[in-house]
């Protein structure tokens, strides 16, 4: 049985550039801090449930079926809130590993530094407005219904 892990396809990067794998990096980056709070948060309202559910055990007499119901109904919430803790886990190991504002806000120097760069021959941007706009919509957005980048040339 494979895990989830050897059948994720990778993403070929290998036609993008530089600058635009640092935007992904930067989205990534940003996702991953998003995660962590919705994580937590969700984590926090099943052990809401969960609590409720255990004083409704706790005080309450069953017939022999609401029993059966009940602990399949507690074992499904277990099971849910089990892939939560994963989560909150996961995202809190990233962000105890990695110090994400600097390397956040070095990044953006990083891609800020390098959208001044002038091509030596042309005297024009080696990265024009608008060209990771493009490479977003043609290659990033086309699973998504975001629409709200355009071009800006």
């Amino acid at each position: 049985m494979a895990t989830k892990l050897i059948e994720t396809k990778a993403v070929e990067l290998s036609g993008y550039s530089s600058i635009e794998m640092l935007y992904l990096l930067q989205d990534i980056i940003r996702e991953l801090s998003d995660r962590e709070l919705r994580a937590n948060k969700v984590q926090s309202e099943m052990d809401k449930t969960l609590s409720t559910m255990y004083h409704e055990i706790e005080f309450n007499e069953f017939t022999s079926a609401e029993r059966t119901k009940m602990f399949a109904d507690l074992k499904s919430h277990l099971q849910k809130r089990r892939m939560a803790k994963n989560e909150v886990y996961t995202t809190q190991r990233f962000s105890a590993n990695f110090d994400v504002p600097k390397m956040f806000g070095k990044l953006g120097r990083v891609i800020s530094d390098g959208q001044v760069q002038m091509h030596k021959e042309s005297g024009q941007p080696v990265y024009p407005q608008g060209a990771f706009s493009r490479f977003y919509r043609d290659y990033l957005a086309v699973n998504t219904q975001d629409t709200t980048l355009e071009e800006s040339e």
